[in-house]
């Protein structure tokens, strides 16, 4: 476990937990900065510590595991805030930042499940807009828009996993009451540009009342000419990558994917 300090010097530093793959390489090793779920008010380094651990161990990439602060005491833009801090620290090993091996600048790539989705995603659209390259988005069931009006949230209203009103109660409590501007920033689906955004694979749940919104997305930053994949696994529910390695053995079928997609886009 590291405290990364903030680019900027202000406030405490951001958590963050390592994992390492086991390589003989000497040279630097390629990293993923991890947001996990949990509707930014739940979750932790440890409760998705197993899926890191496959996560690095699949890929072969140094995975970093951001313990980012959590509404509803820490309203937007705090939780990206400190996603953003972690990544571009990492990125800046002259701060001091002392890692066990050394970290690739080159092969960046950011993740996340579900709210950790939508913080990833936020991250590579500030990366995008401070000219920061990133080789890949990998993210998995995402909230991707506080409007929470698609579709699927007709459809999968009270689907196992994530219901409607939850998704909306875990949205209202992240973000600052009635902030309009708050809620589209909060939101990657509404950003007003997409242009240079990191390529992006997007996994979904047929089950679930974010479905649509990985869908569109990924159809917007396919228009702005960037690249996107977008996969749906019929019969799952929210989240169900997180469950791999139980019983629920379609979560091992979409994450032995998506580690392939990442291993390949960090070569």
């Amino acid at each position: 476990a590291l405290i990364l300090p903030r680019p900027s010097g202000d406030g405490d530093g951001v958590p963050v937990r390592i994992y390492y793959p086991e390589s003989v390489e000497d040279s630097p090793l390629p990293w993923l900065l991890y947001c996990h779920g949990g509707g930014w008010a739940l979750g932790s380094v440890e409760t998705h510590d197993a899926f890191c651990r496959r996560l690095c161990a699949g890929a072969g990439v140094v995975v970093a595991s951001v313990e980012y602060r959590q509404s509803p005491e820490h309203k937007f833009p705090a939780a990206e805030d400190d996603c953003y801090d972690a990544f571009k620290a990492l990125l800046n090993l002259s701060s001091g930042i002392r890692t066990l091996r050394p970290l690739d600048s080159s092969r960046v790539a950011v993740a996340g499940d579900s709210s950790g989705g939508t913080l990833a995603a936020g991250v590579a659209i500030r990366a995008a807009r401070d000219s920061i390259a990133i080789r890949l988005q990998l993210l998995l069931c995402p909230a991707l828009d506080a409007a929470a009006n698609t579709p699927s949230y007709e459809t999968n209203a009270n689907a196992p996993g994530l219901s409607a009103e939850a998704m909306r109660w875990l949205w209202d409590r992240y973000l600052p009451a009635d902030d309009a501007a708050a809620r589209l920033a909060a939101s990657p689906m509404q950003a007003a540009s997409l242009s240079g955004v990191a390529p992006a694979y997007l996994v979904a749940a047929e089950l679930d009342v974010l479905r649509d919104e990985a869908e569109v997305y990924a159809a917007r930053i396919r228009g702005t000419g960037g690249q996107a994949t977008f996969v749906s696994y019929e019969g799952a529910v929210h989240a169900f990558l997180v469950y791999a390695g139980t019983p629920l053995a379609l979560g091992d079928v979409a994450l032995d994917e998506a580690v392939a997609y990442l291993s390949f886009s960090m070569r």
